[in-house]
């Protein structure tokens, strides 16, 4: 059923939710607390998959990267997809989405199948979405943005791959202003259509978002709680 699959791949007792700072252009989150220790069992595999699969883009890159270390020490067991205000250009049920594609894909796949990456590129296309995940230890996740760098740059300095549409990639880092860490962009273009995804730690939070003034909106509301 809908609701079996969710409770099984989220797992754990219920408990409350961690409050990060909530913007006001925010209209609608989804948050919810994931099985962190499965979802580590299963890193080593999707490490070595990707490895494999863009071996010849990244090269060694990759395994410098401790992706282990970040999701057991740096980051908790949380996670939240947030609705930015905006003129939708089409109606989008995001709740719907997200309870159709957990049954579809099956329990204990919640990542591997990239349902929630997938949930927030459908999502932006109709309105700015950010995804949230709490820091547990921040010196760990700058740690891991830092040495994400390198693998990146690598892969937007690759020659553009054919398929249907021609794809390209681009990869820069902008000012934190009143965040703590700079601001990351990759860029990813599929002939016409360019999606952008910005990324930083701010306060005690990781966000991804799809436009760069939800960060700025975050670290405002960010320096207002700690002033407050």
């Amino acid at each position: 059923s809908l609701y079996r699959t969710p409770s099984e791949t989220l797992g754990g007792e219920p408990r409350p939710l961690d409050a990060l700072p909530v913007p006001q252009g925010n209209i609608f989150t989804l948050a919810m607390q994931f099985d962190k220790q499965q979802f580590a069992e299963q890193i080593p595999e999707v490490v070595e998959d990707l490895e494999r699969e863009f071996d010849d883009v990244f090269g060694n890159e990759l395994r410098r990267l401790n992706v282990k270390a970040l999701v057991e020490h740096g980051l908790g067991d949380q996670l939240a997809i947030h609705m930015y205000d905006a003129t939708p250009l089409f109606e989008f049920n995001l709740t719907s989405f997200l309870g159709q594609a957990l049954g579809t894909f099956g329990a204990g796949r919640l990542i591997s199948d990239d349902m929630v990456w997938i949930s927030v590129l459908v999502a932006s296309l109709n309105a700015p979405v950010y995804v949230s995940v709490p820091v547990k230890d921040a010196k760990v996740v700058d740690e891991f943005l830092a040495a994400l760098d390198a693998p990146l740059a690598v892969m937007a300095r690759q020659p553009q791959r054919g398929w249907f549409f021609e794809v390209d990639t681009d990869f820069y880092s902008l000012p934190g202003g009143e965040s703590a860490t700079p601001v990351r962009t990759f860029a990813i273009s599929f002939g016409p259509l360019k999606w952008r995804f910005f990324w930083a730690r701010i306060g005690d939070g990781l966000y991804i978002a799809t436009k760069k003034f939800v960060l700025d909106d975050i670290a405002a509301a960010q320096a207002a709680r700690q002033n407050g």
